[in-house]
């Protein structure tokens, strides 16, 4: 029964993260608009992830579905196919942030981020690099749901071990 609720569980957070996505345009997003990717000086730098080298991190703002814009997002990089995970080298990673808008012509526009606000992000541990927007599959290692705030769009967490 255990094992039942923990694949439940993926699945759930599967679609979540699918919606998310596809709120910001990906390659699901359909119909019209366009996706643009601008430059950002946002970053998260997470320290004390010892136990997850050799993985990748990704982040979003928490949501209840479905997502509303605009939504923070991050990785190491994103293109309108694939959300890249950021490399966990030495117990540290440090992932681009990006704000996730739409524009009136509904196109999605991933822009710098600067903000200064506490905010509550899903950081999401994988064993893979890319995460397609295509793929239905996503299985995540672990998420973690944690409020921290950023100054200048810039935030830095000292983790134990999660």
């Amino acid at each position: 029964m255990k094992n039942l609720f923990k694949v439940l569980g993926i699945a759930v957070f599967t679609t979540v993260i699918v919606l998310s996505m596809t709120a910001c345009g990906g390659a699901g997003a359909g119909g019209g608009g366009g996706f643009n990717i601008g430059h950002t000086d946002g970053k998260l730098t997470l320290n004390g992830l010892n136990a997850y080298n050799g993985k990748y991190v990704t982040v979003e703002e928490a949501f209840t579905p479905p997502p509303t814009l605009p939504l923070l997002i991050g990785g190491a990089n994103i293109d309108s196919v694939k959300l890249s995970g950021a490399p966990i080298i030495g117990g540290t990673a440090v992932l681009k942030i990006w704000l996730c808008t739409e524009k009136t012509d509904s196109s999605t526009t991933l822009v710098n981020y600067n903000g200064s606000e506490q905010k509550t992000m899903e950081i999401v541990f994988w064993e893979i690099e890319h995460l397609s927007y295509e793929d239905p599959y996503l299985s995540p290692i672990k998420v973690i749901n944690i409020s921290f705030p950023f100054s200048n769009g810039i935030a830095t967490i000292n983790t134990v071990d999660w």
